[in-house]
């Protein structure tokens, strides 16, 4: 493999999907150069060269995928590797059932003058990333309903009249009970 064909993976820290791609990765020995775009103007530039415009993307000789599904990442790599088996809806609103009252609790706990301020060294405001943890959920719901896929497109809505912790926390509590959790 020539340089131009090596592996690149565009990330940025506080991305779980962008970690979870680099471990995936690293544990299938691919080799790969990592490009963290947060801050660095040079990598930014790349990643919206390969015509991409958010993280985590695996590219390859100017083509690129982007790198929320690990299945693909491995077809796009053409890795010879066994993917772990997917959660059923079942089992996914089980562990819901976990995630979305402490999400919600969590969230009621931040100050309400902190929710406009960037999360650690992320470049988006705290409320905008809690209301992301809920909106996977409802774009999860919405795809069980329509039966279309999940897609970053899909989850990646923003609602801006959502700014105070507690209205996202309500949301939350309104995607838990469309989930049929307790």
């Amino acid at each position: 493999m020539g340089a131009t064909d090596r592996v690149k993976v565009f990330w940025q820290p506080g991305c779980t999907s962008c970690l979870r791609t680099k471990e995936f990765l690293t544990k299938s020995g691919v080799d790969y150069e990592s490009i963290n775009v947060h801050g660095n103007a040079a990598g930014m530039e790349e990643l919206q060269k390969l015509g991409a415009r958010s993280v985590p993307v695996v590219a390859r000789g100017g083509k690129f995928v982007f790198a929320q599904s690990l299945a693909d990442v491995i077809k796009f790599l053409d890795l010879k590797v066994k993917q772990q088996e997917r959660l059923s809806p079942e089992d996914l609103v089980k562990r819901l059932e976990i995630v979305l009252p402490a999400a919600c609790r969590y969230i009621r706990q931040i100050p309400p003058e902190q929710f406009d301020k960037p999360f650690r060294n992320r470049n988006r405001p705290i409320r905008v990333l809690c209301h992301h943890v809920f909106r996977i959920v409802e774009g999860f719901l919405e795809s069980m309903q329509d039966g279309k896929e999940l897609t970053y497109e899909r989850i990646m809505k923003e609602a801006p009249e959502l700014r105070r912790g507690e209205a996202i926390a309500t949301f939350g509590a309104k995607m838990r009970r469309g989930t049929g959790a307790r």
